[in-house]
């Protein structure tokens, strides 16, 4: 097993052998995988932060297949997602979480993932996620596919017209950040982006944080 500092296409990879990269803050639950991924004979590079991963990107070192969790002290798994996407188009993510909100699932489809795993759930473990994706895939476990499914399923509906700004301030919350963290990215002030969001709410006819990702997605307002 390869260990990083601790410290691609959206195409099938050919190689009997997938390079995976871990980006997992818990030191526990980052060895399992890396133990699991390697007994499935997975070469495997493992970091401990968002930071990590983005000077490997930066190296040209970042294995083209990467699982991240969502819950990064201090960092952004969505900025994560984005920032190696928009390097690496190629790349692969699959989220592996405790979080199974809306917002956070949601949130991590429209940061370019291709599979959502829970880690409490056992119905598919880390290592069948990764040959699935690597095979062309989008590994979910069932209640999750369920659900981004009936997400898609329901009636047309008309579009309603949100401002640049209202959706900018739904996409930073859509992904995962506070009222607060929105305000300090957006420059803005956080009565303001209280302000943007009731106006949001209202137009989308949401009450919830989660509502508003899933019915944003699902309009193609967040896309």
């Amino acid at each position: 097993m390869e260990s990083g500092p601790e410290s691609g296409t959206l195409a099938p990879m050919t190689s009997d052998i997938v390079h995976v990269a871990i980006i997992e803050d818990d030191e526990e639950v980052r060895l399992a995988c890396a133990e699991a991924l390697g007994r499935a004979g997975m070469e495997v590079s493992v970091y401990a932060s968002c930071h990590a991963a983005v000077d490997a990107l930066a190296r040209g070192a970042l294995a083209p297949l990467v699982v991240i969790d969502l819950e990064m002290p201090g960092e952004s798994a969505f900025d994560t997602m984005r920032t190696i996407r928009a390097c690496s188009e190629s790349t692969l993510l699959i989220a592996f979480t405790g979080h199974g909100g809306d917002e956070w699932l949601f949130g991590a489809l429209v940061a370019g993932c291709v599979g959502y795993v829970l880690k409490h759930d056992a119905s598919l473990s880390i290592a069948d996620a990764v040959r699935r994706a690597a095979r062309g895939g989008a590994p979910m476990t069932e209640g999750i596919a369920r659900r981004v499914l009936e997400r898609f399923h329901a009636p047309v509906e008309e579009v309603p017209s949100l401002s640049a700004r209202e959706r900018s301030v739904l996409a930073e919350l859509a992904s995962g950040f506070t009222y607060e963290q929105t305000a300090l990215r957006l420059g803005i002030s956080l009565s303001t982006v209280r302000t943007h969001v009731q106006h949001a709410y209202a137009k989308l006819g949401v009450k919830t944080k989660s509502e508003a990702a899933a019915r944003a997605l699902r309009l193609g307002i967040l896309s």
